[in-house]
């Protein structure tokens, strides 16, 4: 243990290694989308893997102070890559170094400044031969500082060159900015409002990835992928809180989009800055023992509660895919005499149907509930969305064309270019009640089943969305 480490005089405090072990470990464990952890492997990427790479990382660690920075990673490095057969936590020790390196005695944040400013041509030599031993995929060739040529005397420099597509070494230019002003106070806060450290952790997962693309996913898949990605997840944030219903689907979406091309958009950069972001709440002690994970059920996504007698049982299938979407102009007026100039979404549509299992234990047929709604959306898309029960918005047909007025206003469309809608706005709450009837009644003429409630979403800008429910009573 580190001469400079109280907790060596100290049995009730963890060592900086142990600190380490713990953040690797919450982070892996925690069922976060798109990520390895308990309840989920990849073929060539386990659980395991980062359970053992997180106690073997430990005695570096303990060092870090005497050791500096190259010379830690490196040993971390060497232990994981002799423990296990593939990279899993490069990242977390990159950014897990320069924090351990800080003396317990000296602010974290401080400590981190003077560490970066004073790393030598000896740790850049270090961090490199590191990133060969770890052998990350993904990383490409670069025209200066790569990491197949000769390590640059000034580690800074070449984490400058790579700060614009790699959020860990953005840190390195950034002095940590995002761990200690992102990550570490979602953490806080999340705790603060009573949450377990699981959801904690989760609901912090959403925020990186919403506000910083992953890079690994960029590395792999492109800008647009890590894009979507991060809207995916700013969607998520923007459907309620964690245990809320919404929350909950829309996290199951994002989980299941994630790990629908193998790993390759798994957001693993994100879980790295998770990894650093445990480790300061569990120096500043906000994050201390005895230490509980879950809350009252084991996992968020995946529950399992003790008491299953005691458990009602609801069933619902949703739809929600990519050609779901159509693109239509509209206008519609508010507060009385204000109309808004033509104009037009991309709007995508998903939908929920709720109901008994029947006796194939189907809700419905995923197969129909899909094909019946594209057919509705197909029919929307490229048209001019037009209200025929507005009061003021007067529609009238005359032959092939469509003559539409309000108060001093007149519009005329081609008839084949426009869709009369019964509905007096066509806002998006009411295109989903059009939406969510159409569905029941062509349903029920394609399967003679007609479902007792039905949940149409509209979004109709990237997370401007609205839900209309639909029931049977």
């Amino acid at each position: 243990m580190s001469k400079h480490d109280p907790a060596r005089h100290d049995d009730r405090k963890l060592s900086t290694g142990q600190m380490a072990a713990l953040a690797c470990l919450m982070e892996a464990t925690s069922v976060k989308p798109g990520n390895v952890h308990r309840g989920a492997d990849y073929e060539d990427l386990t659980y395991f893997d980062f359970a053992v790479s997180a106690l073997v990382v430990a005695p570096a660690f303990e060092e870090a102070v005497e050791a500096g920075v190259g010379r830690t990673v490196l040993k971390a490095a060497t232990a994981t890559r002799n423990a296990v057969a593939t990279n899993t936590n490069l990242g977390t020790l990159l950014l897990l170094a320069p924090m351990a390196a800080v003396p317990r005695d000296e602010p974290l944040r401080e400590g981190v400044a003077r560490v970066l400013k004073t790393l030598t041509p000896a740790d850049s030599q270090l961090v490199y031969e590191a990133i060969r031993v770890a052998q990350p995929g993904g990383m490409g060739e670069q025209a200066e500082a790569d990491i197949a040529g000769e390590a640059p005397d000034d580690l800074l420099h070449a984490m400058r060159l790579a700060a614009d597509r790699d959020l860990v070494a953005a840190q390195y230019v950034n002095g940590f900015k995002d761990v200690f002003e992102l990550v570490y106070p979602a953490i806080e806060e999340g705790l603060g409002r009573g949450w377990s450290l699981e959801k904690t952790i989760i609901q912090t997962q959403l925020k990186v990835l919403a506000e910083h693309p992953d890079s690994l996913i960029r590395r792999k898949c492109g800008e647009e992928v890590a894009g979507k990605a991060s809207w995916l997840a700013a969607r998520v944030l923007g459907s309620g809180e964690p245990g809320e219903a919404m929350y909950e689907r829309e996290l199951g979406d994002l989980d299941f989009w994630l790990r629908s091309d193998h790993h390759r958009r798994n957001p693993g950069t994100t879980a790295d800055m998770i990894a650093a972001g445990l480790f300061v709440a569990l120096r500043e002690n906000v994050v201390r023992a005895p230490f509980v994970l879950f809350g009252r059920c084991r996992s968020l996504l995946y529950p399992r509660c003790s008491d299953h007698h005691s458990m009602s049982e609801h069933y619902f299938v949703r739809i929600s895919k990519d050609y779901l979407v159509f693109s239509a102009g509209h206008f519609i007026t508010y507060d009385g005499d204000v109309c808004e100039r033509l104009h037009g979404h991309n709007y995508r549509v998903s939908a929920e149907v709720h109901g008994p299992l029947d006796e194939n234990h189907y809700v419905i047929d995923f197969i129909a509930l899909r094909d019946t709604l594209k057919a509705i959306v197909d029919e929307l898309d490229h048209h001019m969305l037009l209200p025929t029960e507005h009061e003021k918005i007067l529609v009238r047909c005359e032959g092939k064309e469509v003559e539409v007025t309000f108060e001093d206003r007149r519009w005329v469309f081609p008839r084949c270019d426009c869709i009369l809608l019964p509905v007096p706005n066509t806002t998006t709450e009411l295109l989903g009640r059009y939406i969510g009837r159409r569905l029941l009644d062509d349903l029920e003429s394609r399967t003679g089943i007609r479902p007792k409630v039905v949940r149409i979403e509209v979004d109709e800008c990237e997370g401007q969305l609205a839900q209309c429910e639909l029931r049977d009573e």
